[in-house]
């Protein structure tokens, strides 16, 4: 194939997946590596669009299929916080992430899930975790949802609406709301979380309802105060000690960040190492939404 048709492929692509037509602009050579080991290393076809209501660019590229021998294009719409061939690089790799079974829902959610969602507004992330505490509450779960005060409160009345009986778990203890700072401030030492005092301060109670055998899933905002903070190696260093955690003991744990967290060229490796700390990753925007199809990265054939 030659620059040519491949150009026009990476085209045809973007108005099958996105409904637009394109100009090509650029070739851009993208390497990202983490901790030493490349992860993706190509070149990313930059396109101008027009007639699409959210971007007006595109990042395309392509890779081989699962056969080695079929050619697969990727696009993803230049959407912020996507405003780059790199960025653009990072959500295809979260997409690649994320669960790929159309049956996935909440309730299946196993013991010993860590898991990661980078949302783009408040509405998303508390639909989210609202659906994943009272998932586990309707199936007799333990919970715990260790957030602000703000997130807290509007989880809780999400799930009071969609008919959790939540003031029934918090009178049983299987719903628990701590603040995130103020747990924070049970295990920081300057400003790194110490393993020892995160065991003392969260690991017992974690121990305790793990080995009652009846489920546990927990919500943990401090890795997104931490980052807010500017401390993006305690918030990677608290992902590491909680799974270390999940070694020994069975428990489900969901993690969020601000998508605004990750706009910047500088931010792509920790970003990166984030997602490689988790077993899954939800990629930025409303979870149902990319099931759907509607967000900005799609694959073709």
């Amino acid at each position: 194939m030659t620059s040519k048709e491949f150009i026009g492929s990476l085209q045809l692509a973007i108005r099958q997946a996105h409904g637009v037509g394109s100009q090509h602009l650029e070739s851009v050579p993208v390497h990202e590596i983490v901790q030493g080991r490349t992860i993706w290393q190509g070149t990313v076809e930059v396109f101008n669009i027009s007639g699409h209501d959210k971007a007006e660019r595109v990042y395309a590229w392509s890779r081989k299929g699962n056969n080695d021998t079929s050619e697969r294009f990727i696009t993803v719409l230049g959407i912020p916080p996507i405003a780059s061939p790199r960025s653009a690089v990072k959500a295809a790799i979260a997409a690649e992430m994320k669960e790929k079974d159309d049956g996935f829902s909440w309730g299946e959610m196993g013991n010993r899930e860590h898991f990661v969602q980078f949302y783009e507004d408040e509405s998303c992330l508390v639909e989210c975790v609202a659906q994943f505490i009272g998932s586990g509450l309707k199936e007799q779960q333990n919970t715990i949802v260790v957030a602000t005060h703000a997130h807290r409160k509007a989880i809780a009345e999400k799930m009071q609406n969609e008919g959790v009986d939540i003031v029934t778990a918090r009178l049983r203890g299987r719903y628990l709301e701590w603040d995130a700072e103020e747990t924070l401030s049970m295990f920081m030492i300057r400003g790194m979380p110490d393993e020892n005092r995160f065991v003392d301060a969260v690991g017992g109670l974690i121990k305790s309802w793990a080995q009652e055998g009846r489920g546990l899933r927990v919500f943990g905002e401090m890795v997104a105060v931490l980052l807010a903070a500017g401390n993006t190696k305690g918030a990677i260093r608290l992902e590491e000690i909680w799974n270390g955690l999940s070694k020994s003991l069975p428990f489900s744990l969901f993690c969020a960040y601000p998508s605004t967290g990750f706009c910047s060229p500088a931010d792509d490796q920790s970003f990166l190492q984030i997602c490689k700390e988790h077993s899954r990753v939800l990629p930025p925007g409303n979870w149902s939404e990319w099931r759907r199809g509607d967000a900005g990265v799609a694959t073709a054939s």
